[in-house]
């Protein structure tokens, strides 16, 4: 999160955000639409560089209201969301193979570095 204070912090008006992907910016629903309004606020375009929103202003708002544009808004909250539901799902299977490994007697983590023994060589049969 403090990345992003900094990011924000740092950019001037008609400056342009690059990411990659949505979910490198924002971890929520509430959070995407608090930095889009901060980046509208401050002047600053964002430009994400994947399938969905690459040809996509993020930062449009109405002419008159000066709300963001309802369909930004949809199609931003329903990624996000897709993008939460797969970070959940990714921490629900990685502990329950932590704890599948734990039941069989193994533990999680890093292996054990190798030793600088020489190594035997094989012999042919």
């Amino acid at each position: 999160m403090s990345h992003i204070r900094a990011l924000l912090g740092y950019a001037r008006p008609g400056d342009t955000v690059h990411i990659s992907e949505m979910f490198r910016l924002v971890r929520g629903n509430g959070h995407i639409l608090d930095v889009l309004d901060v980046l509208h606020r401050d002047q600053v375009a964002l430009r994400i560089h994947d399938d969905a929103f690459s040809a996509m202003d993020l930062t449009a708002r109405h002419p008159r209201t000066g709300e963001l544009l309802s369909t930004v808004k949809f199609m931003v909250q329903t990624l996000a969301a897709a993008g939460e539901l797969q970070r959940d799902l990714q921490r629900e299977l990685t502990y329950d193979g932590l704890r599948a490994a734990e039941a069989k007697g193994s533990k999680g983590g890093r292996r054990p570095a190798a030793t600088r023994r020489p190594a035997r060589r094989r012999q042919a049969l």
